[in-house]
């Protein structure tokens, strides 16, 4: 068994491989990568975020089926769990400016 931090995904990938990626297995949390291009020059590798879709997600909110429950709380004040989740999201809220291409990028440089 190899862990993570012991393989290189250019041992495992070509261009034009799609492949999902699965964050935080107890939430389910799956993503959808399609590597568009491997440059070979060692010194020129650098991850590059090309496109998101969806809107940031608070983290720990419970996987979709959480996430879903999440949305439809939040857009309704009336609902009795809208204080609730309202505090709890604030820090994420204050956050969601910083999500941007080039922001994510920026931090894939800086690895």
């Amino acid at each position: 068994m190899k862990y993570d931090e012991e393989v290189q995904l250019l041992e495992y990938i070509r261009s034009g491989d799609v492949f999902l990626y699965e964050y935080d297995f107890g939430d389910d949390w799956r993503h959808r990568i399609e590597v568009t291009q491997i440059i070979e020059k060692p010194s020129l590798r650098k991850a590059r975020l090309i496109d998101m879709q969806g809107d940031p997600v608070p983290e720990d909110v419970g996987g979709v089926d959480g996430y879903a429950e999440f949305k439809q709380v939040m857009s309704d004040p009336s609902d009795e769990q809208y204080e609730h989740f309202s505090m709890w999201s604030e820090r994420f809220r204050s956050r969601l400016s910083i999500h941007t291409l080039n922001s994510i990028n920026f931090s894939l440089d800086r690895l």
